[in-house]
């Protein structure tokens, strides 16, 4: 051991150490130190528990991310699922309602085209009964004659102002039994005196009246005769004449014609001819000799 050598002062001095204190101090410091080294040796990761450690993470930081990606997937595929099943259901809903409207459209249909059949069978109908309502309308205007122009008095007895006319204007003589009627029309033009309507026994008597308009006419005073025609013959011959193919458009016997431009064609015409039509198709008049036709709709073509 050192030995220890006290002060004058009676206190310890510091004792010195030998050699041999040195050295085995040295060896107890080197073991302790050695001992630490091992201590934090056995302590440090190896590149080797480095990997391992890093694989670890990474396999449970994968795993958590699968584990957490799967929850996601079947939480997506199940709202993928809920929303095919309401489009499903709504696709079915809507084919329910394209089936039924394709049904009602289909009755809506069939219900069009038998009111489109009724619509033109009924307007063919009225047409046809138009058209005969007109013929016989005409036809019992037949032996008819408007007189225009007679001077209006009061008392008066068309009867006799119309045989003195035509004798002295017509020089036809009428005899009173050749006359069936004679009457004002009740509505004429403002300012001009109510036409007469003649109407006599027979056509024959007629044309033999009929044949002297001209004569009548150029006695002037407005005296002039006109055919009785119906208002729809009238509109027809109107529509006629303002036709850019119709050079001519007249009443004869109870039918409508026309002559085309051009050339000597007649054309007999009926309240609901379709006049392009009818000249197009050029249809021969029939013979002016052949009488009244009973078909009113022979015409209305």
């Amino acid at each position: 051991m050192a030995a220890c050598k006290f002060s004058s002062m009676g206190k310890p001095a510091k004792c010195k150490r030998n050699i041999s204190d040195v050295s085995n101090t040295s060896i107890e410091d080197m073991s302790t130190l050695m001992s630490d080294l091992d201590e934090i040796k056995s302590k440090l990761v190896t590149k080797g528990d480095i990997q391992t450690i890093v694989t670890s993470i990474v396999k449970e930081m994968l795993l958590e991310a699968k584990n957490v990606m799967q929850k996601e997937m079947e939480e997506f595929k199940s709202q993928q699922e809920e929303v095919k099943s309401q489009l499903n259901e709504r696709i079915d809903k809507l084919e329910k309602q394209n089936v039924d409207l394709r049904e009602e459209l289909a009755r809506k249909s069939k219900s069009m085209r038998e009111m489109e059949i009724n619509v033109n069978q009924t307007s063919k109908i009225a047409t046809k009964a138009e058209s005969k309502a007109n013929f016989n309308e005409q036809y019992s205007r037949k032996t008819n004659i408007n007189i225009y122009g007679v001077t209006e008095k009061e008392r008066e007895n068309t009867k006799l102002i119309v045989c003195q006319m035509l004798k002295e204007v017509a020089e036809v003589k009428l005899e009173e039994n050749e006359i069936i009627a004679t009457h004002r029309i009740p509505a004429g033009k403002p300012g001009l005196p109510r036409p007469i309507i003649l109407k006599v026994k027979n056509s024959e008597i007629k044309s033999r009246i009929m044949k002297q308009r001209s004569k009548v006419k150029s006695y002037g005073h407005g005296l002039r005769l006109a055919d009785d025609v119906t208002e729809l013959n009238i509109q027809l011959l109107k529509r006629l004449s303002a036709h850019h193919q119709i050079e001519q458009a007249y009443y004869f016997n109870g039918y409508v014609y026309g002559r085309v431009k051009g050339g000597s064609k007649r054309l007999r015409f009926g309240i609901h001819t379709d006049i392009d039509k009818k000249i197009k198709k050029g249809h021969r008049q029939p013979s002016l000799a052949s009488g009244y036709n009973t078909n009113s709709d022979s015409d209305d073509e």
